[in-house]
């Protein structure tokens, strides 16, 4: 049911309701309760203990409708065993106080303990005997509900005999029920008293239903649809309008309706309820019945079908966005003609920044078990060598392993169960390596760490690692300081940055084509870099948007002149991000042609 539903018009909807009620009616006219399913109930009552009028009536009106009922041992002595938490039904055990005789010397003695002439002595009426006093304690018993016994261990027959089964999509399509519970003022409550064998109630005077906590999905699917037809049509101003038959044949009629529809199947179910109800008596006017059965049914499978759809909306919703929320990695191995200390590399597009990070995996000359290492950099800063077989699970690390040395080349996707760790700490460690490695390399070309930018999310992720025990980093320490103010707002250096970006940006727009998924990540990574730099410097007032406008146009001037230019396509996507930022709003699309494009080129050397 979770699969998006063909779309029905209402008068399809009302053809399909009007040929199902007529399929039962016409089954209905048919049923008969065969002598091998009479016989087979009537052996199966036959086991149990014949009360007395009393104990009868004591157990209906503690748990109506029970049929089959025992002790605790009794149900012991079938297979069966009482469900936990349970209550007994109370009944009066009928016992006798002990009948006692008069000795010779005139004392009273059980009749148990008479002696072998004594008891000659009662058998003649020589002795005086004195019965003994009939007295009731309280027993307990189970109705066959209360017990483990399925569906199947009682007659077909059985009055009573309960749904078994769960629904596909039950919590969905629960709450298209509760759906049409609130549009007709209805409330789902807990019952009001203990129900026995009924499997709902309907309480007419304050429109409120209940269903018997017994129930199986299936049986709570059927039953509740049973109850909201009583409490829509059989109302404290109508329900003296129609005869008790009538009133339950409306309402399993448009309960078996509404469940076929939804292709949940009680027919055997409905056809003896309906059979029981109807058979041999008198209904004043079917037509009117069944139209109303109709009404009511096309309008619980809109009300319904309609929760479903949002149900189904919500959902893909919340898949698309934990999608967006999950590293994309994978494991590429090199070919052999290209492998030299490096067989491979993890691949990763982290869900924090949307940034691209390799670890190369490094190999030994001789495959063995241990063959496949990565260096990686610990919180402290320091590296560390680990094999890669510590960090895959064993299958798919033996995939990687004997892949890297037969030397064909092959991609891996990466799940959290194919590894040992914690993929996020994985992701976390070669990013805080590869802000290192910048600052590394600004430093070796004797430029200040301080210039080096980062996006909003680098930073948010930095401050987070920074809880969490990862040692600083200097460039990223200096973005965390409050940024200075000038008088005019506006600096050369910001200038020289955003404008430096601002071209990157725009000349990476011109090299993308739609079919180049490397050129469609570069230009995203550049794009959000520009625009993550742009809205910091004018929310902490560091340049006006004036002066962005400005610079802005200066560059497209520049670019103007060389010849380079930008497709209509791709300047829509720019003014939509002018209305809102939103780095990598299409990301799940966008893991979807990477993932296909991964199969269709070769790894990047």
């Amino acid at each position: 049911m979770s699969k998006k539903r063909s779309p029905v018009s209402f008068e399809e909807k009302k053809q399909k309701v009007v040929a199902l009620t007529k399929k039962m009616e016409k089954s209905i006219e048919g049923y008969f309760r065969s002598p091998e399913d009479l016989k087979e109930y009537l052996l199966f009552m036959a086991k149990f203990y014949r009360y007395s009028p009393s104990n009868i009536a004591l157990i209906q009106n503690q748990f109506e409708g029970s049929r089959a009922v025992g002790s605790f041992s009794f149900w012991k002595e079938k297979g069966f065993s009482v469900n936990k938490g349970e209550k007994g039904i109370q009944i009066l055990v009928p016992n006798r106080t002990t009948t006692k005789f008069k000795d010779k010397a005139g004392t009273w003695k059980p009749v148990a303990k008479a002696s072998e002439e004594e008891k000659k002595q009662i058998e003649s009426k020589k002795v005086e005997v004195k019965p003994g006093r009939l007295y009731f304690s309280v027993g307990y018993v189970f109705d066959v509900s209360q017990t483990n016994a399925k569906a199947e261990d009682l007659p077909r027959i059985f009055p009573n005999r309960w749904l078994e089964g769960s629904v596909g999509d039950y919590k969905s399509l629960y709450k298209g029920m509760e759906a049409v519970a609130e549009k007709n003022g209805v409330k789902i409550i807990e019952p009001k008293r203990e129900l026995g064998a009924a499997k709902g109630v309907s309480y007419t005077l304050t429109k409120e239903v209940a269903l018997n906590p017994r129930n199986s999905e299936l049986q709570n699917v059927k039953t509740l649809l049973h109850e909201l037809t009583h409490a829509k049509l059989h109302t404290v101003e109508t329900h003296m309008n129609y005869t008790a038959p009538e009133k339950e044949f409306q309402a399993e009629m448009t309960a078996y309706t509404v469940a076929s529809y939804f292709g949940i199947d009680t027919n055997e179910y409905s056809l003896g309820y309906l059979a029981n109800w109807t058979q041999g008596k008198e209904l004043k006017d079917k037509s009117k019945l069944l139209k109303e059965v109709h009404e009511t049914s096309v309008e619980f499978i809109e009300t319904i079908e309609s929760t479903l759809d949002k149900e189904i909306k919500n959902t893909r919703g919340k898949e698309v966005d934990s999608m967006a929320k999950v590293h994309l990695i994978t494991i590429e191995v090199l070919r052999k003609d290209v492998q030299d200390i490096y067989g491979g590399k993890i691949h990763m597009m982290d869900a924090f920044t949307k940034e691209i990070t390799d670890i190369p995996i490094r190999k030994e000359e001789e495959s063995n078990q241990e063959g496949l290492s990565v260096s990686l950099t610990e919180k402290n800063g320091s590296v560390k060598d680990i094999h890669l077989n510590k960090i895959l699970q064993p299958d798919l690390y033996e995939t990687v392993h004997n892949s890297v040395f037969d030397g064909k080349g092959n991609s891996f996707v990466v799940h959290q169960k194919d590894a040992q760790v914690d993929l996020n700490d994985l992701v976390k460690i070669a990013i805080y390596d590869k802000w290192i490695q910048r600052e590394v390399d600004f430093v070796d070309k004797a430029e200040d760490p301080k210039e080096l930018t980062f996006s909003e999310k680098e930073i948010e992720l930095y401050k987070e690692m920074k809880q969490e025990g990862y040692a600083p980093i200097e460039s990223l320490e200096q973005k965390l300081q409050p940024l200075p103010h000038t008088a005019k707002h506006v600096t050369a250096s910001m200038e020289k940055e955003l404008s430096g970006k601002y071209e990157d940006f725009k000349r990476a727009q011109s090299h993308e084509t739609v079919n180049d998924i490397d050129s469609i990540i570069h230009r995203v990574q550049v794009e959000e870099r520009y625009f993550a730099t742009k809205h910091v410097a004018i929310d902490n007032e560091l340049i006006t948007q004036e002066s962005v406008n400005q610079l802005e146009s200066k560059v497209q001037e520049k670019l103007n002149k060389e010849g380079v230019t930008v497709t209509k396509q791709t300047e829509s996507k720019v003014a939509d991000r002018e209305k809102q930022f939103e780095p990598f709003s299409n990301f799940a699309q966008f893991q979807n042609v990477a993932k296909k494009k991964k199969q269709e080129v070769e790894l990047e050397r």
